[in-house]
């Protein structure tokens, strides 16, 4: 009897990989949800465009996440109501904020890593504690990873002398040891402080390229999160087949956490002679491959870099076209969203058929 019950079950596992394997593609969408990023506290392109303009067009695009920056002073009285209003009118419509924590303190001068650790842990749990009813998950400064990377003559975290150009950041040597020993302070404080304020939240630490070696030293730091957040843009190439050789998906999944792509995007957005048709056909790859990837690779969430366009930079700027949004000057000298991109209307329309 024991025999012909393994058979069944046997069977059974076989029937249903068989099934998962031709599951049609539209399905797989059902389990990826949209995220788009945004400035509205920080950036003049954002500040002159309404809270809620903004989110009804997070809303319109069909996104559930709206990632924004909360800096150091977001605490204080005379910014903490605005917060507060963006995160109701999200939950009006639908839509949950991710605030991207950076608390205030500036690492690349301050020595003291106690003190780092002591300023983030009370920014994020004073933050965290006022916000707690309506936002569950936090994401914990932003690429890190960057500024803790080793430099030519300087030494690695291992004490060897680095000779060479900018590391391609894979291995635990690859990082500096003082501003990674500040990172980690910084990161650490952060968690403890969301941890603190709401046991129940879910924290995200970031990197991007291949500096999977910074989440080496996460690990090593004995750091809480619960989510592993990526960055990866066009340039970087085929995110399965990195430099034509390791899977990057792969190879992040080896933490054993679930994965959110926080920001991605076309280099330069729509920036370009035929900008805008290039950024469109991105966005069209990213919606035929991503979904799909989403059930193999633990991917939860897809978060596109960024709403609005800031022409505030200037023409030769990339930072001024990665908007989904073109955004203009008014006859008052104030910004305005205008026209949608093609793009804008490309996962508009693909998110629509296939919820």
């Amino acid at each position: 009897m024991r025999s012909k019950h393994r058979i069944i079950t046997l069977l059974t596992v076989m029937i249903i990989e068989a099934i998962l394997i031709y599951i049609p593609s539209d399905v797989y969408s059902q389990n990826l949800e949209l995220g788009i990023n945004g400035h509205p506290f920080v950036q003049v392109g954002y500040k002159d465009v309404s809270i809620q303009d903004q989110l009804d067009l997070v809303k319109e695009i069909g996104a559930k996440w709206y990632r924004v920056d909360c800096y150091g002073q977001a605490t204080q009285p005379q910014f903490l109501p605005h917060i507060k209003e963006l995160v109701a009118e999200a939950k009006k419509r639908g839509i949950s904020i991710l605030p991207v924590i950076f608390p205030p303190v500036d690492i690349k001068k301050e020595t003291d890593v106690n003190k780092i650790y002591k300023i983030s842990y009370d920014y994020s749990k004073k933050l965290v504690h006022e916000l707690k009813q309506d936002v569950k998950v936090w994401e914990l400064d932003n690429e890190l990873d960057n500024f803790a990377m080793v430099k030519k003559g300087e030494l690695s975290y291992i004490g060897r002398l680095w000779k060479f150009d900018i590391p391609s950041g894979d291995k635990v040597e690859h990082y500096e040891a003082d501003r990674l020993q500040k990172s980690m302070a910084l990161l650490k404080g952060l968690s403890d402080g969301v941890y603190a304020a709401d046991p129940k939240a879910k924290r995200i630490i970031n990197a991007n390229w291949i500096h999977y070696g910074f989440f080496e030293h996460i690990v090593l730091n004995k750091i809480n999160y619960e989510i592993i957040g990526w960055h990866w843009y066009s340039n970087m190439g085929d995110i399965l087949n990195v430099k034509g050789k390791f899977n990057l998906l792969a190879k992040l999944n080896e933490f054993n956490k679930p994965l959110w792509i926080t920001e991605i995007n076309r280099k330069g957005g729509s920036q370009g002679i035929d900008g805008e048709q290039e950024l469109d056909r991105y966005m069209k790859g990213l919606l035929q491959t991503y979904p799909e990837y989403s059930i193999k690779y633990r991917i939860e969430k897809l978060m596109i870099y960024e709403l609005l366009d800031e022409p505030q930079f200037g023409s030769n700027n990339p930072e001024s076209f990665y908007g989904l949004v073109n955004v203009n000057k008014d006859k008052n000298g104030k910004f305005k969203a205008t026209t949608k991109k093609s793009a804008f209307e490309t996962i508009k329309e693909y998110f629509k058929s296939n919820r």
